[in-house]
């Protein structure tokens, strides 16, 4: 049986029929969202398993999973009491089409997470190695482009304390250099970079986007996601900020 949960992109619908304005920040106010997934609205469910999850932005089509085994969970208030998609860390992901026109990109998501190596939240790539993705590993946190280019940021307790948070990562472009430019930011502050390795040269045509996981390296997200947002451009430090507020009074 399969159910779609729907709500307008103005409001929320709750289930009792309750309706709240939204509020004041809306992404779509910022120039160039190509992806917004958001798990109070848009979602084509199997029981409790997510089979689609609808695009709010301009950019890019729907995340899907047509396998029941590998379908996240939708929980009605997983994440700070609030709608999450909850991926298991060994099977679940979900799969867009490719957003291959963005070379300089915007990534912003609210999530809670408590495992604490090769945590891998996303990827584009249809390999093992990720054209670009981002990882929880160890105590530090990291943007890898290609399969030798990575840039550590300073170890963050947030990355896997369980509690919800909103990370935002810039990358400029998806040359090799262009991976000792990215920025990381948790919560809306500025995560300094340890250590940038740059010793390949990475694809430049992006797989498809995979939410949960990796591509073909089978390194899966254990956590709840409430929203995953792309931007085609690097947002501005106070944008930034402004999503990463928003993100955490979802």
């Amino acid at each position: 049986m399969r159910t779609r949960l729907i709500g307008s992109a103005g409001h929320l619908d709750l289930f009792g029929g309750v309706r709240l304005l939204s509020t004041p920040f809306d992404p779509r106010r910022l120039s160039g969202l190509t992806h917004w997934f958001r798990a109070d609205r848009g979602l084509v469910l199997s029981g409790s398993k997510v089979a689609l999850w609808q695009n709010f932005g301009s950019g890019g089509g729907d995340a899907v999973q047509a396998s029941g085994s590998a379908q996240p969970t939708w929980t009605p208030d997983g994440l700070g009491g609030k709608p999450s998609l909850l991926f298991d860390g060994s099977l679940t992901f979900m799969t867009a089409p490719s957003p291959s026109s963005l070379t300089t990109r915007t990534y912003a998501f609210a999530f809670s997470a408590t495992k604490t190596t090769q945590n891998r939240v996303f990827d584009t790539a249809t390999t093992t190695y990720p054209l670009l993705g981002l990882c929880f590993d160890g105590s530090r946190p990291l943007i890898m482009s290609g399969s030798g280019n990575y840039r550590y940021f300073n170890a963050t307790a947030k990355q896997s304390d369980g509690a919800l948070h909103a990370f935002v990562i810039c990358v400029p472009g998806l040359l090799q250099n262009d991976i000792t430019n990215a920025t990381m930011e948790v919560d809306a502050e500025v995560l300094a970079p340890a250590t940038t390795i740059t010793s390949s040269i990475p694809g430049q045509a992006p797989g498809a986007l995979i939410l949960g996981g990796t591509g073909g390296g089978g390194i899966r997200f254990s956590g709840h996601l409430g929203e995953f947002i792309i931007y085609n451009r690097v947002l501005l430090p106070g944008e930034r900020v402004q999503l990463a507020s928003y993100l955490l009074a979802r």
